[in-house]
């Protein structure tokens, strides 16, 4: 388990995100520990690795934001655009 996901996704602590991912790393195998740094690289650069900004999908029901950036492969921010999705606009989770 990587501790940039427990940290940065889940929003735990970093303390205790460091010791989940150590023990986690001697739970889980080596397959799903590798396929959670994958996952994390594209973290090293965004900003939910430096400020308080939050992934669209974990918004809570009730928890609204400000869209700053549309992530995902090509197809899929060309979609969201043609879905009508906006920076700047004010989101909400359902």
């Amino acid at each position: 388990m990587n501790e940039r996901f427990i940290n940065g996704v889940l929003r735990v602590p970093q303390e205790i995100a460091a010791e989940d991912a150590c023990r986690a790393e001697h739970v889980l195998g080596p397959e799903t520990c590798a396929r959670t740094k994958d996952v994390c690289e594209p973290l090293d650069g965004h900003a939910m690795a430096r400020d308080d900004t939050l992934a669209q999908t974990l918004l809570r029901e009730g928890q609204s934001g400000t869209l700053v950036r549309i992530a995902g492969r090509h197809a899929a921010r060309i979609r969201r655009v043609g879905q009508g999705m906006r920076l700047g606009e004010h989101v909400r989770g359902l």
